[in-house]
């Protein structure tokens, strides 16, 4: 776009290092509305969800601003909005996601990204862009599309009127007294895993809201459904505009013919805030580690084991992986050209550890794309995006540096956006 300038660089090249694989992209701008963007020719129906994420980052020292938006193009436009001003410098890559849910039909899904006016260059890595179930799921056109159970409320809000801001987009919801949901029918009946994410908080500036966000897998069997959960529990959750990202994955051993995604406030709490809520389908098998692992492989000499109660992430269980010099992988096949995302949480198990999460093509010493990390207790997340070339499996999963790394929530999913790793970038 006119104004913008941006490069690629290698890591070694600037102070930054990429946030993840060997390549990130940098971008400035002198004109407002400059940045870059890329679209997707997609056949938009009203109701339909799209969800966008990368890392981004003040490139050097510094701390610059920049917005990602979501534009659902053709037709009267629709957009979602994230910024982000104070960006840390160097290595201070921070998440950043935006969510938009479509009123009418639309012909082309935009991602773009718009850094601050004659502000410092920002770095942009591991961009994400997919589908989501979840309609609706920014709360941008009030509750539509949700269902409250009974005796519970859900109120949509704008900017300034709790004391709370949306995570992104307009609006945000509010659910008090019981949960609120979406359901719909799988056809023909499924075995995918599914896996959502949210962004929490508590109502105003008050601390102490808690909940649930449970992924069900529902199967119609006479004379009682069947049903497989899977849910990420929280509690005091900080208020203002302190969003808090949760995850849930849930696998199921039977054909099921419906999914549910819920926000459950906790009884005797502050109002739960929500916001920005995805649910989709995934690639890989057992992705939140709850009561099997078989179908994940092991490259000696590593070891996969589980982890229950408060020592896992979500749903009880969470995977333990060990074996210094070893993996623990599963295979992905992939039509040629196809554009993957991998996500995951990762926690140190013993005082500390070191994993690395990778794409690497079957037969190939270098690897698609990694994402290492140093961890001690707390759960962080890693994500990593890759392009699939050839016809050759490409095994996603963990090799081992040091210690014992929990894992849990690991989402395989292909992407919308083209070389979201930013291996090669231009101007558009």
């Amino acid at each position: 776009m006119p104004g913008t300038t941006a490069y690629q660089y290698g890591n070694g090249e600037t102070a930054t290092t990429a946030y993840e694989g060997p390549t990130y992209g940098s971008i400035s701008t002198t004109l407002s509305g400059g940045g870059i963007y890329q679209d997707k020719a997609v056949a938009v129906a009203a109701g339909d969800t799209f969800c966008a994420s990368a890392e981004v980052v003040t490139a050097g020292a510094g701390n610059g601003s920049i917005t990602l938006t979501v534009h659902l193009i053709g037709g009267v436009t629709e957009s979602s909005s994230k910024q982000l001003v104070g960006v840390p410098g160097n290595n201070g890559w921070t998440p950043i996601s935006a969510c938009v849910t479509a009123t009418g039909a639309h012909t082309t899904v935009r991602t773009q990204f718009y850094p601050g006016v004659n502000g410092p260059a920002m770095g942009i890595d591991a961009v994400d862009m997919h589908a989501s179930k979840a309609k609706n799921g920014g709360f941008n056109i009030g509750g539509t599309d949700w269902s409250v159970g009974t005796g519970g409320t859900l109120t949509t809000y704008g900017a300034g009127v709790t004391g709370n801001d949306p995570f992104e987009g307009a609006r945000f919801g509010a659910v008090t007294g019981a949960p609120v949901y979406q359901e719909f029918t799988v056809s023909p009946s499924g075995f995918e895993d599914y896996c959502a994410s949210a962004y929490v908080a508590s109502y105003g500036n008050s601390t102490g809201a808690g909940g649930s966000l449970v992924v069900s897998l529902i199967t119609n069997h006479f004379p009682f459904p069947i049903v497989t959960t899977s849910q990420k529990d929280f509690t005091s959750l900080p208020g203002g505009n302190n969003w808090t990202q949760v995850e849930a994955c849930a696998s199921s051993v039977k054909l099921y013919d419906k999914v549910r995604v819920e926000i459950v406030p906790a009884a005797g709490t502050p109002p739960l805030l929500v916001d920005a809520v995805d649910l989709h389908p995934v690639l890989d098998a057992q992705s939140g580690m709850n009561g099997a692992t078989h179908l994940w492989n092991t490259a000696a000499p590593a070891f996969l084991g589980l982890v229950t109660g408060s020592a896992a992430y979500e749903g009880g269980q969470s995977g333990a992986v060990s074996g210094v010099g070893g993996a623990v992988y599963q295979s992905i096949e992939l039509p040629n050209d196809t554009d993957v995302c991998v996500s995951a949480r990762v926690s140190a198990h013993t005082a500390s550890s070191s994993v690395t999460m990778t794409a690497r093509q079957l037969g190939q010493s270098t690897a698609s794309s990694s994402k290492g990390a140093s961890l001690t207790a707390p759960w962080r997340p890693l994500e990593l995006c890759f392009r699939l070339y050839g016809h050759f499996p490409q095994r996603v999963g963990f090799e081992i540096a040091s210690g014992t790394t929990r894992v849990d929530v690991v989402d395989v999913h292909a992407s919308l956006v083209t070389n979201g790793g930013m291996s090669l970038i231009r101007p558009n």
